[in-house]
């Protein structure tokens, strides 16, 4: 025997009572995941409270162990009992949790047949090697001992055979899981073999237990990094995705302007430009956070969504506008104020941010510093940030693009144009901020016409 029963003792306790507490930090973990539907977390909300009963048992079975009283007895041959049969109970869920892979209905369904008869067999072998001790027997002085050789092996034949059911089953299904899954399945299922041997030979320390709970935590922290790195990639694709639909929707909108539909890109490009500045400036860096600045850039394209709702005939029309029409051309900013804030209404809470901001440039992109604008009359700082942003890269773009009642101008004329409107049209630090970023800006010009 490697450790003495007292040292033996001392190191069950300790690592078992690390053990419940972290099977039990798990499994709140599980309970309050919003995935809870996912096929790995549903198993392991059972797997860890069987896993804390299973080392509970273990621990007061080996606290209690030689204290008198009748009382004691009946538990010391009660918690042996429960001990072996969560042992048999842990393998055939890992099983039935493989499984679930398989393609074919039908070998699934014998293959799960197969996993309870196995299950009922450890039972019935439990039972009748707990009435004639076998496996295990609790001697007048209530101290537990093992049975005799090879008869206390007996217990653990079924667990092993589901083991083994599990590693065929890992064999032949493992390439539906990902490869650091696998390997925690792996570990998970060749550990408690070693560990039967291991105690086996040196009964005293809990081996099979310490490799069961340390396979099971490894496989779960495995499964949580694979899930979330699987939750990111899928994030990032909708992202992607629905950053594309905003420009398709944007280019389709612009398109009946007669723009070329680099508008939308370049006045994202502008406002992302100009937010950098105002940052490495000092300016407004209160409210230039990332989130802020994602949220400005990505909701830029939906800036005259609006203008889905003004006739052709005045939104091209090549000579100047009437009063009446230039009035009608105003009502984009409404318009798209309206039609982002019913998209509001339909979708999630965490998107408000985003769509809040888009809601922001739609109705006040038009406004003025000095309060001439339009549709509110807003001055200063009661135009939100993100609109006063947006301001200084529509015109400009506006300026530097040809349209259907004019000719493009010259960079240096609509930069000159920016430089004028600071502090009446234009919040004098956004277009100073523009003004600076000025090689930057010419960049996105140069991009657009290549």
């Amino acid at each position: 025997m490697i450790f003495q029963i007292p040292t033996a003792n001392l190191i069950n306790c300790i690592v078992i009572s690390a053990g419940i507490g972290l099977c039990g930090l798990c499994f709140v973990q599980i309970t309050t995941s919003v995935d809870r539907r996912n096929v790995f977390r549903r198993y392991f909300q059972v797997i860890f409270p069987l896993l804390i009963v299973y080392m509970s048992t273990y621990l007061v079975r080996r606290l209690m162990d030689g204290f008198p009283g009748e009382g004691v007895h009946v538990a010391m041959f009660a918690l042996p009992f429960i001990e072996l049969f969560v042992s048999g109970v842990l393998p055939y869920l890992i099983s039935l949790l493989l499984i679930t892979f398989t393609r074919s209905d039908r070998a699934k369904k014998r293959l799960q047949t197969v996993m309870h008869l196995l299950l009922a067999l450890h039972g019935v072998l439990l039972i009748l090697g707990s009435a004639y001790p076998a496996y295990y027997y609790i001697d007048a002085e209530n101290v537990y001992h093992r049975g005799p050789f090879p008869y206390y092996l007996i217990v653990d034949v079924v667990p092993f055979v589901m083991l083994i059911i599990a590693v065929v089953l890992l064999l032949c299904h493992g390439r539906m899981i990902s490869r650091r899954v696998r390997i925690a399945f792996w570990i998970y299922m060749t550990a408690p073999l070693v560990g039967m041997v291991v105690q086996g030979l040196h009964y005293g320390v809990g081996y099979i237990i310490f490799t069961t709970v340390a396979g099971s935590l490894f496989m779960y922290a495995a499964i949580l990094r694979d899930q979330a790195e699987r939750m990111k990639r899928q994030s990032q694709s909708i992202d992607r995705m629905q950053n594309g639909l905003v420009l398709v929707l944007a280019d389709l909108v612009e398109s009946r302007d007669q723009c070329t539909g680099d508008h939308v890109q370049k006045t994202s490009d502008y406002t992302r430009i100009v937010m950098e500045q105002m940052r490495r400036d000092g300016s407004y860096t209160d409210q230039l956070t990332d989130d802020f600045m994602e949220d400005v850039v990505r909701s830029a394209p939906l800036h005259d969504i609006g203008k889905i709702r003004v006739p052709d005939a005045i939104l091209n029309k090549p000579g100047k506008l009437t009063p009446e029409e230039f009035e009608e051309i105003k009502q984009h900013t409404t318009a798209g104020r309206d039609i982002i804030t019913r998209a509001i209404d339909m979708v999630a809470e965490e998107t408000s941010g985003y769509l809040n901001e888009a809601r922001n440039l739609a109705y006040c992109h038009h406004e003025k510093w000095n309060g001439t604008g339009y549709p509110q009359g807003l001055a200063g700082e009661e135009i939100p940030l993100s609109a006063r942003i947006m301001a200084v890269a529509d015109v400009f773009d506006a300026l530097v693009s040809k349209r259907s009642y004019k000719d493009e101008y010259p960079f240096e004329t609509a930069m000159n144009i920016i430089r004028e409107g600071s502090g009446t049209h234009f919040d004098p630090k956004v277009a100073d901020a523009f003004v600076r970023a000025e090689d930057e800006v010419r960049r996105v010009i140069c991009g657009a016409k290549a």
